[in-house]
């Protein structure tokens, strides 16, 4: 079973990990603007550092912050696939993550395995695009439809605490990395990043197709 991770020091600890993890599979490195909401105080276009590997591949970004409409610390992990230059960059999914407790407004979350102690990367499906028609329930539709055996390999529930942090209940969740924190890791994130870039392009098709 798995049971998600809510201490401070131990969520900040797999951030490193993951981060550390993914820089060094993305070696490259260029100052970009992601196509985030976000405004510094400066009024500045905000930019951020994106690692990638190869212009036409994944590219991660991240950077600690705070939710936007309230005091909810959060890691900011985005992911896209395709560098755009000059341009802000199109962020397929985001992977974030609570600085500590369990907030279910926060996708991402880290857990562990109490059997074997391995620490996996899961998201609820939330992907919020900004779309209509992009959320929970329309992905795990979707990938129900088109991506049945990953989604059956990979659904799966999570001990998490409630909002007192006194009693446990559990939540479905997608399993985007089914291994420890290493260099499958990689191949694991892109996979998923490319299946929401996927159905959010679905999404976009059928809202332009004619009737």
């Amino acid at each position: 079973m798995l049971e998600a991770i809510v201490s401070h020091d131990e969520i900040m600890q797999c951030q490193r990990l993951f981060e550390n993890a993914l820089k060094d599979l993305l070696p490259n490195q260029m100052l970009l603007r992601p196509n985030v909401k976000f405004t510094p105080e400066d009024g500045k276009p905000y930019e951020n550092p994106v690692y990638y590997y190869d212009r036409e591949g994944l590219w991660y970004s991240t950077r600690p912050e705070a939710e936007p409409k309230g005091p909810v610390p959060r890691f900011w992990n985005g992911f896209g696939i395709g560098i755009r230059p000059g341009l802000k960059q199109n962020i397929d999914a985001e992977i974030n993550v609570r600085h500590y407790g369990y907030y279910g407004g926060i996708a991402g979350l880290f857990a562990n395995d109490e059997s074997s102690g391995n620490v996996y990367v899961l998201h609820s499906g939330d992907l919020r695009g900004g779309r209509p028609g992009v959320g929970k329930k329309a992905l795990i539709s979707w990938l129900q439809e088109n991506r049945e055996d990953w989604y059956r390999e990979n659904l799966v529930e999570v001990k998490v605490p409630n909002r007192r942090n006194t009693h446990q209940r559990f939540r479905v969740t997608l399993l985007i990395s089914n291994e420890t924190l290493n260099d499958e890791i990689l191949k694991d994130i892109r996979k998923y990043v490319a299946m929401a870039r996927d159905f959010k392009q679905a999404v976009k098709q059928a809202a332009t197709a004619p009737a």
